[in-house]
C-alpha cells in the first residue's frame, strides 16, 4: 500500500476504537510527544494527570489549543499563584510566608512582615533598612489587563513603620516597648508565633489604639544579631570532627598474593592437554524426543555405564511403570526427574577416548525449563538438535520447543548443529520419513537462522535400540553415512582448539559445594578463556570476593570402564569443565550461581546499563521504551527493561529512528538491569559471553550482542 511500510501496516492490526499508546504509529508518536510538553505548559494550574492529557491530545487530533480548550472545560485549577517581586539577591517567598502575608492582609496587620525561618536572631536582627517586599498576582491567561503592583507602607519620619488596626478586627495591645531609640521592623516565622511573641488579648476591651511606634536597644539587637551569625557550639563540634576525620589515612588492603605453587613448564602442559582436542556440546530438542535415552545408550555402549548399573536402573524404572526410561535415568538422577519422566535441569558428564575428550551436557526440553536450556547451550561448542520421528510436527510447531532451541543456540554463538532424527524405530526406519524431515530441519536452519550449510549434518538413530548411535544399524540399509559417536569425533577435529595463554582467564560458575571451613568453596564450571594455576588469587564478580585457588581437579570416565577419576592438574585451560576449592574467603555467603571469575589483578566490574544489538523474534505486541523483561545470561535471570531505543537497522542495512519495536527488527538499545548489577563483557571480548537472551510472559522474544557497557 503506497505510503506505508510492513511495520506500519502490522502496527494498525487489530486497532481497537479506545486511546491505547502501545498501539500508536511512528507518526502518531512524535505528534503525541511533540504536542505533550506544550499542553503540559499550558494546563500545569489545572488538576490534570499525563495520562489524562495524553487521551485528550488523541481525541482532538494532537491540537494543543482544542485539548486546552477541553482541559479548561472539564478539569478544575489548583489555588491562584502570586509572583512575588524582590530586589536582587533576595529569596523569593514560601508558600508559609505566602498564606502569613494572606492572613495578614484579612486582620489589617500590614505593617508586619513576615521574613520566614531567621527566628529570634531575624526577630532582633533586621534593622530599619531591611528591603521591601512587593506582591503582584499573575495575571490568569484570558485577562489582557495587568494589575497593578502593591506596596508596602513607608516608614515615617523617624524609620517607624506604623501598624493600623482595621475596624473590624478585635481590639489587642501591645507588651510595654523596650527602652532606647534604635526602630526596627518586626519579623516572625508565622502569624501564630508572632501574635504569641509580642501581643496579648485584655480582659476587657480597651479604647481603640492609636498609632504606634516600637523601639528596642541598639546594642542589644547588635549584639544579638553578631552572636547568631557567629557557629554554635554545635556547628564548632562538627567542624572540629570533619577536621579529624579528614586528618584519617585509611590503608588501602594487601592484595591476596598471587603466586602459583609450584613452577612448571606451560609450554609443555598445554602441549600434553591439547594433545587430545576437547569438545563440548548440548543435547537439545522438545521434550520427550529422547535425548536424556539417546545420551544413555551412548554412554552404555561406549562401556561407561556397566550393565549392573543399566540392570539396576532398569529394575527401579520397572517398579515405577516406566520401564522404557532406564537409559535416560543414566542421565535423570534427581526423585523430580525420574518421576516427571522429563529432564529439569542440565547434567554434565565428561568422558574421555583414546583419542578425545568430550563434554556432554543434556538439557531440558520442556517450555518451563528452557532458562535452564539457555545455560546450558551457554556452555557447549556444538549442539545436537534431537527430534522424535514420531511426532515431528508437535515439536516443530510454533508451541513446540524445536524452533525456539534452535533460534536460541544460533543466537547464543552456536554454529555448528549436528540433527539426530529419533525413533526410527517407530515409523519403521522410514526413509521417506527421514527425508522429509531432514528437508523442513535444513530448510529453517538456512533460510530463517542464516546456517552455514557445511556445517550441518544429519544422522537416522534410535537412541532405545542402539541402532547408529556408537555402533552401525542393520536397519537403515539406506544409510551409508557415520554413526553419531563418529560424527561427533569428526565435529571435535573440525572445531579450534587454539589457546591463547596471554588472554585473561574467565570462568563462569556453574554449581557450587560447600565446605566444612567458612573460608573455603569448591566452585565449578567451564573455563571460558585464559588458563589458571593452584596457587593463584582470583576475584568473583559482582561480590568482588578475593580467595585463593588451593587446587584443580577434572572429573571424567573412560570408555570402557565405569571407574570416575577425579584427577588434581597442574594447570587447567580454556575449554576445560574444572573444580576450583578456594581458600581464604571473607565471605561464602555472597557467591551464587553465574558469578564470573577472573584474577585478582584483573577485576571484572559490575554494571546496571549496558548497549546491545537486539534482535527480536516473533512477538504478539511491540516493545516500548520501558517495556519489562527478564534477561537470560548464563545461568542466572535479572529482571530488566527497555531504557532506550538508539536505532532500528533495516533490512537494506539503513539505521532508523523508532520509538517502538516490533517482530523481527534488529535494532541498538539500552538495557537496565532492575534488581542487581551483572559482571558483564561485550561481544568484542568474548564471542559467547558477550550474548543475552531476552525472555518475556514465558517466551523468548529475542537476543542480543553487548556492544559497550554504560553504567
Amino acid at each position: 500500500m503506497g505510503g506505508f511500510d510492513d511495520d506500519d501496516l502490522h502496527d494498525y492490526e487489530n486497532e481497537d476504537l479506545g486511546f491505547d499508546e502501545d498501539a500508536l504509529n511512528d507518526d502518531e508518536y512524535d505528534q503525541l510527544y511533540d504536542a505533550l510538553p506544550k499542553l503540559k505548559a499550558l494546563a500545569k494550574n489545572y488538576q490534570v494527570d499525563e495520562k489524562a492529557l495524553k487521551e485528550i491530545l488523541w481525541s482532538n487530533y494532537f491540537s494543543v489549543e482544542d485539548s486546552f480548550e477541553e482541559v479548561k472545560q472539564n478539569y478544575k485549577r489548583e489555588y491562584d499563584e502570586y509572583v512575588w517581586v524582590v530586589p536582587d539577591g533576595e529569596r523569593p517567598m514560601s508558600k508559609l510566608e505566602l498564606l502569613a502575608q494572606q492572613r495578614r492582609e484579612r486582620t489589617g496587620l500590614r505593617g508586619l512582615r513576615s521574613e520566614g525561618r531567621e527566628g529570634l536572631s531575624g526577630l532582633l536582627g533586621r534593622v530599619k533598612d531591611t528591603p521591601k517586599r512587593e506582591r503582584v498576582r499573575r495575571p490568569r491567561p484570558t485577562e489582557t489587563k495587568q494589575e497593578e503592583q502593591t506596596t508596602a507602607p513607608k516608614p515615617d519620619e523617624q524609620g517607624v513603620e506604623e501598624i493600623q488596626k482595621p475596624e473590624e478586627t478585635e481590639p489587642i495591645c501591645l507588651l510595654p516597648p523596650l527602652p532606647s531609640t534604635t526602630s526596627f521592623n518586626i519579623l516572625t516565622t508565622t502569624p501564630s508565633s508572632l501574635i504569641s511573641l509580642l501581643f496579648v488579648r485584655p480582659t476587657e476591651p480597651p479604647s481603640p489604639l492609636p498609632n504606634i511606634s516600637l523601639y528596642t536597644n541598639s546594642d542589644l539587637a547588635k549584639k544579638a544579631a553578631a552572636n547568631f551569625a557567629k557557629p554554635g557550639p554545635d556547628d564548632r563540634k562538627v567542624e572540629n570532627l570533619t577536621e579529624k576525620v579528614a586528618k584519617i589515612k585509611i590503608k588501602e588492603p594487601k592484595p591476596v598474593a598471587s603466586k602459583p605453587k609450584q613452577k612448571i613448564n606451560i609450554d609443555a602442559e598445554l602441549a600434553k592437554k591439547n594433545s587430545k582436542p576437547n569438545l563440548s556440546f548440548v543435547v537439545i530438542g522438545h521434550v520427550d524426543s529422547g535425548k536424556s535415552t539417546l545420551i544413555g545408550r551412548l554412554l552404555y555402549d561406549l562401556g561407561i555405564v556397566d550393565s549392573k548399573t543399566l540392570h539396576k536402573l532398569t529394575k527401579e524404572s520397572d517398579a515405577m511403570g516406566k520401564s522404557s526410561f532406564s537409559l535416560a535415568w543414566i542421565m535423570d538422577q534427581t526423585q523430580e526427574e525420574r518421576s516427571r519422566g522429563v529432564t529439569v535441569d542440565i547434567c554434565q558428564t565428561q568422558i574421555e577416548t583414546p583419542t578425545q575428550k568430550f563434554t556432554i551436557i543434556d538439557s531440558p526440553g520442556h517450555k518451563d525449563y528452557v532458562p535452564q536450556m539457555i545455560n546450558g547451550v551457554s556452555q557447549a561448542d556444538l549442539a545436537v538438535m534431537n527430534i522424535d520421528a514420531n511426532s515431528f510436527e508437535s515439536g516443530f510447531s510454533n508451541q513446540g520447543q524445536t524452533k525456539e532451541h534452535l533460534t536460541i543456540a544460533k543466537s547464543l554463538g552456536i554454529e555448528r548443529c549436528v540433527v539426530t532424527i529419533n525413533k526410527l524405530d517407530v515409523t519403521q526406519w522410514s526413509q521417506t520419513v527421514y527425508d522429509a524431515i531432514c528437508d523442513q530441519i535444513r530448510q529453517f536452519l538456512v533460510d530463517e537462522l542464516a546456517y552455514d550449510a557445511a556445517n550441518l549434518v544429519f544422522v537416522p538413530t534410535s537412541g532405545f535400540l542402539g541402532d547408529n548411535v556408537v555402533k552401525p544399524s542393520k536397519n537403515l540399509s539406506w544409510y551409508t553415512g557415520p554413526t553419531l559417536m563418529q560424527v561427533l569425533e569428526q565435529e571435535n577435529r573440525a572445531v579450534s582448539h587454539v589457546v591463547d595463554k596471554k588472554s585473561p582467564f574467565v570462568m563462569v560458575i556453574s554449581d557450587i559445594q560447600e565446605s566444612s571451613k567458612n573460608d573455603e568453596l569448591v566452585i565449578s564450571g567451564r573455563i571460558n578463556s585464559g588458563i589458571i594455576q593452584p596457587g593463584e588469587s582470583v576475584s568473583i564478580s559482582p561480590s568482588q570476593e578475593v580467595a585463593v585457588v588451593d587446587s584443580i581437579s577434572i572429573t571424567a570416565s573412560s570408555v570402557g570402564s565405569s571407574v570416575i577419576k577425579h584427577d588434581l592438574q597442574k594447570l587447567a585451560q580454556e575449554g576445560e569443565f574444572v573444580e576450583l576449592k578456594l581458600k581464604k574467603l571473607a565471605s561464602c555467603e555472597n557467591i551464587k550461581i553465574g558469578d564470573v571469575v577472573t584474577l585478582a589483578s584483573n577485576v571484572l566490574q559490575p554494571v546496571k546499563k549496558f548497549k546491545c544489538e537486539l534482535n527480536l523474534f516473533n512477538i504478539e505486541r511491540p516493545l516500548l521504551v520501558g517495556t519489562p523483561f527478564v534477561l537470560f545470561k548464563n545461568g542466572i535471570s535479572v529482571p530488566s527493561r527497555l531504557s532506550e531505543i538508539e536505532s532500528i537497522v533495516t533490512k537494506d542495512g539503513r539505521s532508523k529512528k523508532r520509538r517502538h519495536l516490533s517482530s523481527n527488527n534488529k535494532a541498538v538499545v539500552v538495557v537496565e538491569l532492575l534488581e542487581r548489577e551483572l559482571p558483564l563483557l561485550t561481544v568484542a571480548q568474548h564471542h559467547k559471553l558477550g550474548r543475552v537472551v531476552v525472555r518475556k510472559d514465558g517466551l523468548s522474544i529475542g537476543a542480543g550482542k553487548i556492544l559497550e557497557l554504560v553504567a
